[in-house]
């Protein structure tokens, strides 16, 4: 019997991989008519989101990961030390989050920075010089799976702000019963 989670898990991923690999073709084909200097403005453009994506994920890291999670349990049982470890889950969860966004603003980073110090040697090769269109076009290829996986990485920077939005709002309405009752 196949279980379900792991079926819609495959689904998405050959879904995902899918979406990447037609992007590519269609972008490969299209980007072989995209001068160099046009596609390298578009890298630019990445390299500035990903910095600026590297800092509010720094900033999030900064306001949710609490390194102390050991301490935070000593002393503590029954249901304060379930209410307490399941906090350290959703911190953890955050920080995976967190992490990853790093992480994939940091590769984007050396994505631009290798092409901007590839690009005039591959340009200056002979064999590049007479095959540019291809190269031209996986170049733009690239690029588009570079913003599509930028794109993912600005949804996932959404995450932590939903979650404290709702954390938010929570403590609000909670507030607003207590007031309201303690009348």
């Amino acid at each position: 019997m196949i279980d379900t989670h792991k079926a819609i898990k495959l689904i998405r991923y050959v879904l995902t991989g899918s979406v990447i690999l037609v992007t590519g073709f269609i972008a490969y084909l299209v980007g072989k008519r995209i001068p160099y200097e046009q596609q390298m403005a578009i890298f630019a453009g990445i390299s500035d989101t990903s910095a600026i994506l590297f800092g509010v994920f720094g900033a999030w890291l900064a306001i949710h990961y609490k390194p102390d999670i050991s301490k935070r349990l000593n002393g503590l049982e029954g249901a304060e030390a379930l209410k307490t470890a399941n906090a350290i889950l959703v911190d953890a969860q955050r920080f995976r989050i967190i992490f990853d966004g790093i992480l994939a603003s940091s590769c984007m980073i050396l994505l631009v920075l290798f092409a901007t110090l590839a690009a005039p040697v591959v340009k200056g090769l002979p064999w590049c010089c007479l095959h540019s269109t291809l190269i031209r076009g996986l170049s733009f290829a690239c690029l588009a799976m570079a913003v599509l996986f930028q794109m993912y990485v600005i949804l996932a920077a959404l995450a932590p702000m939903v979650e404290a939005r709702r954390v938010v709002s929570t403590a609000k309405d909670d507030a607003d019963f207590i007031i309201k009752n303690s009348k």
